[in-house]
């Protein structure tokens, strides 16, 4: 949810028992991790419990908040780039390959559900609720690269359905419970008011690759490759760009509340605003973290990212 090939090559991990570590720039605290490799995705249900994919076909569970891992392979020769469980014990892992698992104890067994066609590279899983899935990915088709391929299931990822393409390159999924189901792709951002059934799009007037997005009340934040940023005031009726460092490569982004928000990316890259995405300064920790996701739960922010690094800090 570019320079897509160097962001996709960032997106590899691994795991293995962890401790906190030592605190670092800006109250951040990392965790530990005896693996080199890179964290993909993060997801926690609630504060103790947590989970994130690697680039090896694994899952990483935490149930002390990250203080203690346990390791389980999902699949070989793959590499996982999303999870998303709605408690405990169910959830989906995607990946590369058309790889598309789910767990329903807590990753412990895994059903194979990966599409037929291994050509898809699958990017992001949304569990709405514990009956209807969303998957977003490309197609990978030699005369359309990019195209948009997205999945939906409403029984629980017995059957998945595939939907008409909104757009073209990389698509990411925003959703709060309560809130409208959005799907950025390039140009456009698309709506659902009933759980991806239905969708409405618009453009965004934004030409740059868009990579992630976050909303939170009024404000708005797209980020992407070459310094995108762009920011709204209105709930992403409109948007106004802010570019940043063109060397730099945004890959997430998460929103804490209208005017605080973070954004992380590549060459190990985080950067803080308080105005609502109008300005952002570095804050990045020491040592750096290429940010490949965040996730918010409670008062924590966890971000993780390249050589195994993980990060989090208490919210005020």
């Amino acid at each position: 949810m570019t320079t897509k090939n160097l962001i996709f090559r960032l997106f590899t991990l691994a795991f293995g028992l962890t401790a906190v570590g030592t605190a670092v720039a800006e109250d951040w605290q990392k965790l530990n991790f005896p693996s080199s490799a890179n964290l993909t995705g993060v997801c926690f249900v609630h504060e103790d419990t947590g989970f994130v994919t690697t680039d090896r076909g694994e899952l990483g569970r935490t149930v002390d908040g990250g203080m203690t891992w346990r390791m389980s392979r999902v699949t070989k020769g793959s590499s996982l780039e999303d999870v998303s469980f709605v408690s405990g014990n169910l959830g989906f892992v995607c990946g590369r390959g058309a790889s598309l698992f789910r767990t329903i104890d807590g990753g412990f067994t895994w059903d194979d559900m990966s599409l037929k066609d291994t050509m898809p590279w699958l990017f992001d899983v949304e569990m709405l609720t514990p009956k209807v899935i969303v998957v977003a990915g490309a197609t990978r088709e030699t005369n359309n690269p990019f195209g948009g391929l997205l999945l939906r299931s409403d029984n629980g990822g017995k059957d998945f359905e595939r939907l008409d393409q909104f757009g073209i390159g990389y698509k990411e999924f925003f959703y709060r419970p309560g809130l409208p189901l959005r799907l950025l792709a390039l140009g456009t951002i698309s709506t659902s008011d009933d759980l991806g059934d239905d969708w409405e799009t618009k453009q965004t007037g934004l030409e740059k690759g868009c990579r992630a997005f976050s909303l939170n009340g009024s404000t708005g934040v797209i980020v992407g490759p070459k310094g995108m940023c762009a920011y709204s005031a209105d709930s992403g009726k409109t948007w106004r760009v802010n570019d940043l460092n063109e060397e730099e490569i945004y890959v997430a982004v998460e929103m804490i509340d209208e005017k605080v928000g973070y954004l992380g990316g590549y060459p190990e890259i985080m950067k803080k605003t308080i105005d609502g995405g109008r300005t952002w300064v570095d804050e990045t920790p020491s040592p750096g973290i290429t940010v490949l996701d965040f996730c918010r739960i409670g008062n924590r922010l966890y971000a993780v990212g390249s050589s195994g690094m993980m990060v989090f800090k208490k919210l005020e």
